[in-house]
């Protein structure tokens, strides 16, 4: 369930949608501007998760609901670990479950977290071993090319 909602999208026209409804309303509630960040986290976008993740933090830090600042800390976990933030989005959850040690949902996304966080790495060592590999043989074409001129 967690896996899934990191890999939902929102399409462009129903985020569209989402904004216009969002912008007729002059005083939106808490509930409705947490919707709308929702809305934003789901979008494929930096720029766009971005704006919903500042959202959440004017929530989280405004609201004197602890449900809601429970829900804030999630939604901006999902949010950071869509951008790769994985140390940020553990912090948000070790937060709840410094509180809830025993709620399922943060800490299926808490494992969801960690292992995206040592996948990546994997992926970016064997990166960056290529990158220093192929680094290797040029520099060892230099120094054979070098000593064939001698």
């Amino acid at each position: 369930m967690t896996s899934v909602m990191l890999d939902e999208f929102i399409s462009d026209d129903d985020l569209l949608k989402a904004r216009e409804n969002f912008n007729t309303i002059k005083n939106p509630t808490e509930t409705q501007r947490f919707e709308f960040a929702l809305n934003l986290i789901r979008s494929k976008r930096r720029l766009v998760i971005e704006e919903g993740l500042d959202i959440f933090q004017k929530l989280f830090a405004n609201t004197k609901d602890e449900n809601m600042k429970r829900d804030t800390l999630y939604y901006m976990a999902i949010g950071q670990t869509k951008l790769n933030n994985y140390e940020q989005a553990l912090k948000f959850l070790q937060s709840i479950l410094n509180v809830q040690p025993a709620n399922e949902q943060v800490r299926d996304l808490y494992v969801e977290v960690n292992r995206r966080m040592k996948k990546d790495g994997l992926i970016g060592l064997g990166i960056v071993g290529s990158a220093a590999a192929v680094g290797l043989v040029g520099i060892i074409g230099l120094g054979a090319a070098l000593l064939a001129k001698k």
